[in-house]
């Protein structure tokens, strides 16, 4: 810096509480902070120190360095400011030590000449100071970001687990953003191998540009949420929602009317999201797929079921084995038509029914009776469940 910048940046730092005070009205008057519980004193004090350092800079001696900038810039984020709003107020502030400079170099041309060579420098400082502030709002926003994410999470687990009562339920209430009381859906979406990232990226945003709250939690093996429903935005249209994104087993409960109930809705998406998994449709509504739910949770009773039922039958040589559940499946799938069956299949219908017979003779329950039919029935949908095709593996028989 040249002569005259160093004397001039000396003379308002020795008054630099004047230049506070007009860089505050300055600010004040755009109504940059007044929504942001910026008070006047914060204000005064954050551009004190931003110009004390600046002006020791510009006065040759650069001692302070960018620690003024990077602490507003963290208090700002902090207090969510916005950043537009941030930097606009960095400009003020160098409008004003650049406006002074000039008013005090007045018609005297040596001190003109000096400060428009001082110029260049002068700027590239002030956009130092504007990247120095940028760079720490932006970390203290994701710092805050990633805090308001475990809070949330642990709101949503603690309503989850049925751990939210009384004033625990309402600070849940408060953290999530959600109604104590309304219509309420739990969601499970599942993902393989135990994996941890969204199973249905994106639907909390798109929900909230719906105007519909929701919060979601990471879990390993997948992602829970619970969605506020209203009277437009129903559970049928969060599943088309869900059904359009979704690429894995999603399970959603009954809907509910307490979010402190949201544990026993919790179980009931995940029970449809395990009997979704093993099945052919990728979302089911817990009221939609009863019996499967309920094979899902039992799954050592499911086990049995199969082993008691169908253990003759799986215990076959691999091809009679195949042949004989396929037909069983089709079965059940074609409501008991044997014409509908062997069209399916491509046999005969004498074909079929001699499969049938087989099966009745190893397991001794036959499809044309009530009873046999729906042991057979839940057996194979407790096969289904418990994923027992390919080793087929069954558990031992008492005696």
């Amino acid at each position: 810096m040249g002569d005259f910048v160093v004397r001039a940046s000396r003379r308002l730092l020795a008054d630099v509480d004047d230049l506070v005070d007009q860089v505050a009205a300055a600010i004040q008057g755009a109504g940059l902070y007044d929504d942001s519980g910026v008070t006047a004193e914060d204000l005064r004090s954050a551009h004190r120190s931003n110009l004390v350092a600046l002006l020791e800079f510009l006065g040759g001696n650069p001692t302070e360095g960018l620690a003024a900038p990077h602490a507003t810039g963290r208090l700002r984020g902090g207090q969510g400011a916005p950043l537009p709003a941030v930097l606009r107020a960095y400009r003020l502030g160098a409008s004003a030590v650049w406006g002074r400079l000039l008013a005090m170099a007045g018609d005297d041309a040596t001190a003109q000449v000096d400060l428009l060579e001082g110029a260049s420098q002068a700027w590239q400082i002030f956009d130092q100071y504007t990247q120095a502030v940028t760079v720490s709002y932006q970390e203290a926003v994701a710092d805050q970001a990633l805090r308001d994410a475990a809070r949330r999470g642990a709101a949503l687990d603690a309503v989850f687990a049925g751990q939210a009562t009384g004033a625990r339920l309402w600070d849940c209430v408060t953290t999530l953003r959600m109604p104590q009381r309304g219509t309420f859906v739990a969601v499970v979406a599942v993902l393989p191998n135990h994996a941890v990232e969204d199973a249905l990226p994106g639907i909390e945003a798109e929900l909230t540009t719906l105007g519909v709250r929701s919060a979601w939690r990471l879990q390993l093996g997948g992602q829970a949420g619970v969605v506020s429903l209203t009277d437009t935005f129903t559970v049928e249209r969060l599943c088309t929602k869900i059904a359009a994104r979704c690429t894995t087993a999603v399970g959603v409960s009954r809907c509910y009317t307490g979010l402190g109930d949201s544990h026993t809705a919790l179980r009931q998406a995940q029970l449809a999201s395990t009997a979704a998994e093993s099945g052919i449709q990728r979302l089911l509504r817990y009221e939609h797929a009863l019996v499967p739910a309920l094979l899902a949770g039992a799954p050592e009773e499911a086990g049995a079921l199969t082993a008691a039922v169908l253990g003759p039958v799986l215990a076959m040589p691999i091809a009679d084995r195949d042949v004989l559940i396929q037909t069983l499946e089709c079965w059940f799938e074609s409501d008991g038509e044997i014409a509908a069956v062997a069209e399916k299949l491509y046999c005969h219908r004498n074909t079929v029914r001699a499969r049938l017979n087989r099966i009745t003779d190893a397991t001794g329950r036959d499809v044309a009776t009530p009873a046999g039919a729906v042991q057979l029935y839940l057996a194979m949908e407790a096969r289904r469940i418990s994923k027992l095709d390919g080793t087929d593996r069954v558990l031992p028989q008492s005696n």
